[in-house]
């Protein structure tokens, strides 16, 4: 539904809590003086916001704003649009009730970088590039690959790819291995997402039950569940748990889709669980009226050059509709499989924002959201993996955690990622125009904690700031 335009002091009545006015950067560090521009806005939300925030630094010449909503007690990120601008139409399936996209980058990848170096696409093969010629000191990008190599094995970096300006900077000898990426899988799910969105099939907010009706039917307790619930890990969906064996021992996954009672209700907690991920898949698979590999495969994989790369799948919908592992869930069926260099090209889309060059394939706003934080670090935890403060769409990001900490503090803060099984994983770094892709032969031996990838990333860090 399109939504007319409002005023400052319609918009401001309808913030809850909280309006902090951002720069493109996280987190606030600091209290600045608003824009001139902006004094109309801020008089009208001063009898409803206690505060305004802005940003440390200089400003940008069109300041964000990032609106809050606390009414149910738990600060909601809502959305965030330029000071000057007005909603794009292409926002309209990603913000509804009058929610904008998450926040948008300070400067797009696609911008070339101040050493000169312009961004270029992969076409059969990556095209390969000496570090120095992007700005990167190898000697000390050859450090900060050995320290991985030292505390990350038995794989080590064989299968360690780094990218930088859509050029090759390092290959591992193993980089070509086909493997499994487990729990990556899933942002390959919420990338299938983000197409039906673009294309108007549904809408972030939307009720699951409005496009499963028998979710309810099976349990009325499901009635509030959101798909962007279910997209960050907060929807409490359970299904059933059985065919528990050594091959899959989380059970078989098509059964998750039997709903039980939740595990909590609906966005008042999180919790990493593989059955919010199924849920949503089986809703989109059902939307599409076609497998998720499919979609994947003509939308996405297809035009960025994805040539080897399978997608396991668990079982058929009720529609007959085929039903792909989409949670790279352990099951005799796996999620999916590719290599490090083609999992590093789904990673460069997202750098550029949905954008393959020149060519929109996922809408800049969708991948806005699905890199921004959307599990509020007071939202309180379950239990499993906690994405408090730090998950978007199935990708980790680099904010702050219940501790007040990030997890990669030595990494850019605009450093997200994807993670399966622990070995294997995907960085996006913006802020380097960088990707970094390290998939393992063995995970459940191989182990990469955060604070081995911390510990890289505070190498790196020196070896991208130096000048060749």
């Amino acid at each position: 539904m399109q939504r007319s335009p409002v005023t400052n002091h319609a918009l401001a009545g309808r913030l809850c809590r909280w309006l902090l006015v951002v720069s493109a950067c996280w987190p606030l560090t600091s209290i600045h003086a608003a824009p001139a521009n902006a004094a109309p806005f801020l008089d009208a939300v001063s009898q409803f916001a206690g505060q305004v925030l802005v940003q440390g630094g200089a400003l940008h010449s069109q300041p964000t704003l990032l609106f809050v909503n606390g009414l149910d007690g738990d600060p909601d990120i809502i959305g965030i649009r330029n000071w000057n601008s007005a909603p794009a139409s292409s926002d309209r399936n990603i913000a509804r009730g009058g929610a904008a996209p998450a926040t948008p980058k300070p400067s797009s990848p696609s911008t070339p970088p101040a050493d000169g170096s312009r961004m270029v696409f992969p076409e059969r093969d990556w095209a390969r590039a000496t570090p120095e010629s992007q700005g990167v000191d190898g000697t000390k990008l050859k450090q900060a690959v050995a320290c991985l190599n030292t505390h990350s094995q038995p794989d080590g970096a064989n299968a360690l790819v780094i990218v930088r300006n859509g050029r090759l900077l390092w290959k591992g000898p193993e980089a070509d291995a086909y493997r499994r990426v487990f729990s990556c899988t899933k942002v390959f799910t919420s990338t299938v997402f983000g197409v039906l969105v673009d294309d108007g099939k549904c809408e972030l907010d939307d009720s699951a039950s409005q496009h499963w009706p028998a979710l309810v039917s099976h349990c009325a307790a499901y009635s509030n569940i959101t798909l962007r619930h279910l997209a960050s890990m907060s929807g409490g969906y359970l299904g059933i748990v059985r065919d528990v064996s050594p091959e899959q021992p989380w059970g078989d996954p098509i059964a998750y889709l039997v709903p039980q009672q939740p595990r909590y209700d609906s966005g008042a907690a999180c919790a990493y669980h593989d059955h919010d991920v199924f849920l949503l898949g089986s809703i989109l698979a059902r939307l599409a009226r076609q497998p998720l590999q499919e979609i994947f495969r003509r939308r996405i994989a297809d035009p960025i050059g994805m040539s080897r790369w399978s997608w396991g799948v668990v079982g058929v919908l009720e529609n007959g509709v085929a039903m792909n592992n989409a949670a790279g869930t352990p099951a005799r069926n796996p999620g999916i499989e590719t290599t490090t260099l083609d999992l590093a090209r789904l990673g460069h889309l997202y750098l550029n924002r949905g954008n393959w060059n020149g060519r929109q394939l996922l809408s800049a706003a969708f991948v806005d959201q699905a890199i921004t934080n959307q599990v509020p670090v007071l939202r309180r935890h379950a239990t499993g993996a906690d994405p408090g403060g730090h998950y978007g769409f199935y990708w980790w990001t680099n904010g702050r955690q219940r501790n007040g900490q990030s997890a990669w503090p030595a990494a850019p803060p605009q450093t997200y990622s994807a993670r399966g099984a622990s070995a294997n994983i995907c960085f996006v770094v913006p802020e380097w125009n960088m990707v970094i892709a390290r998939l393992a032969g063995a995970p459940g031996e191989s182990k990469t904690s955060d604070l081995t990838w911390n510990t890289f990333f505070g190498k790196l860090g020196p070896a991208v700031a130096s000048k060749p």
